[in-house]
């Protein structure tokens, strides 16, 4: 059955999203590996949380971290708009029989029917 590009958009957006949390949770895992070393050292120091947050590289680390996750969270619903609006105009194309496809030869759709 044909699917319009609102279904198809949710249903692919269903799977899209299951990707994301497996992402996210992958990208905080690498974050909080690599800072491990960091948080050892501000635990040693004897500094206050207060002071810690304010340092700049610290405030780089968090920047960083939202601007990533923001991007990967934000990637696959746009990712799933596009290749949901090309799947939806090339069945028209199909439908309509405009399309064609080169794979050697110049054949247009209505000509592979008559092979």
């Amino acid at each position: 059955s044909e699917l319009g590009l609102r279904s198809l958009y949710q249903r692919a957006m269903r799977v899209g999203q299951d990707h994301i949390s497996a992402m996210i949770n992958t990208l905080f895992m690498a974050y909080a590996g690599a800072a491990l070393p960091t948080l050892l050292l501000f635990s040693l120091s004897g500094q206050g949380f207060v002071d810690l947050i304010n340092l700049e590289f610290v405030a780089e680390e968090v920047v960083r971290i939202l601007g990533g996750s923001l991007g990967l969270i934000s990637a696959a619903p746009i990712a799933t708009g596009i290749a949901s609006l090309m799947i939806v105009y090339r069945g028209r194309l199909l439908e309509s029989g405009e399309f064609h496809q080169h794979d050697g030869e110049h054949k247009h759709i209505g000509d592979l029917d008559s092979e």
